[in-house]
């Protein structure tokens, strides 16, 4: 009976698949992240379990909206089970994504291991397989559309161990736990070494301009009292991957990604903080057999929990935001006038990769010749790194 479940399964897989790509053509893979949390001397394997809510996330973008069906779970030993999911009529984009996808194969998450491999059988396309530890990981799935990447699918691991603990909290200390209790933040300053992020009027560059500041919201964080760890210290090339992955070990509070905005309309000014959306994506049981299986009890709870869990962590990177869009506001106000551009809510992939709230500041448009020369000025510079300062000492506080 089982295996007659499967074939009959793939049948209508292989129907329908071939339905979708007449009707919408070729899909290709343009990008593909893998954020995690380093297994290393300062966190072991136990230190994760106790403390990290998250363990891992993988997001896959793709020029069009993509077809994606799990294909019955198989056990793998004693202790692990595989899982798959098939994209069909997908075809890897360009080397610069089969390199993101040699990244990824090459490299495992705690209790989980993935790979992204090309096939044929049971029908041309894209397999995704991952081997997990059901009684350590549990994992969900859904689809973003970003901005920046078009669209997306997010499969994001959990910590068992935790989430059985998530139900019994009420939203306040909920966020109590989430919280780290330690007085450390993440600063990542954009782009660096063979990415220069955008360029402006004045000679100014965006990997240099926030490489500075960053150093700057560091010194005075130190002096804070505050610990800091920042992404990069220099003009060199660090990955998302590598970035988020840093972040996660970090065991910080929070993540503030600094950044310098660009527009074709030379007008455009002023400073803006982004935050991922409030509401997490639809989210799905990737543990199910088949669309038309029942989630089993355990399955349901750990979902609960899973969406609770990401959940918080959204919107306190909405409060992230909005302290840190009022600090730099409120700092540079004082001294002169500025165009508040507010918080706004979109799918960055930076802050998908990290395990904390998080929030990316946009500093100021260096297309725009006026706030170029501005952002330019070293006094200028420190003014916006008192105000990121500012912002993330009152979310502290307040955490």
């Amino acid at each position: 009976m089982k295996r007659y479940l499967i074939g009959l399964f793939t049948l209508l897989l292989l129907c329908g698949s071939s339905l979708y790509a007449a009707n919408n053509g070729p899909i290709k893979l343009n990008s593909a992240f893998h954020h995690r949390i380093n297994n290393g001397q300062k966190n072991t394997a136990e230190d994760i379990i106790n403390n990290s809510f998250e363990l891992g996330s993988i997001t896959l973008y793709f020029d069009q909206k993509p077809l994606f069906n799990a294909i019955p779970q198989r056990n793998a030993g004693a202790k692990y089970k595989q899982a798959y999911f098939l994209f069909p009529q997908v075809a890897i984009g360009n080397n610069k994504c089969k390199q993101m996808i040699q990244h990824i194969n090459d490299q495992s998450g705690l209790f989980y291991t993935v790979s992204l491999q090309e096939v044929k059988k049971p029908t041309q396309g894209l397999m995704l397989t991952i081997n997990y530890e059901p009684e350590k990981v549990h994992f969900v799935f859904g689809q973003l559309h970003s901005m920046q990447r078009k669209k997306g699918v997010l499969f994001k691991f959990y910590n068992v161990a935790l989430l059985k603990k998530v139900n019994k909290l009420s939203p306040t200390l909920l966020r109590t736990a989430y919280a780290k209790k330690k007085r450390a933040v993440v600063i990542d300053c954009g782009h660096g070494g063979v990415d220069c992020g955008a360029s402006g009027c004045h000679q100014v560059q965006e990997k240099q301009l926030t490489l500075s500041i960053g150093k700057r919201v560091a010194h005075l964080l130190n002096k804070s009292g505050v610990s800091v760890y920042l992404t990069r210290h220099e003009d060199k090339t660090v990955g998302l991957d590598e970035r988020t992955t840093r972040a996660n070990s970090a065991d910080a509070a929070l993540f503030v990604s600094i950044h310098a905005n660009a527009a074709v309309r030379q007008a455009a000014s002023g400073i803006e903080t982004f935050c991922l959306y409030r509401l997490p994506p639809e989210i799905a049981a990737a543990l199910a057999l088949a669309k038309n299986t029942a989630p089993s009890k355990r399955q349901q709870i750990f979902d609960i929990a899973a969406k609770k869990v990401l959940s918080n962590r959204h919107d306190e990177g909405f409060r992230l935001a909005q302290t840190l869009q009022n600090g730099i506001i409120e700092t540079i106000r004082a001294k002169q006038q500025i165009i508040d551009r507010g918080v706004k809510h979109e799918w960055l992939q930076v802050l998908l990769g990290v395990h904390m709230p998080a929030a990316l500041v946009e500093v100021g448009f260096i297309t725009n010749p006026h706030e170029a020369r501005s952002l330019a000025n070293a006094q200028y510079q420190e003014l916006i790194a008192q105000g990121i300062c500012n912002g993330i000492l009152s979310y502290l506080k307040n955490a």
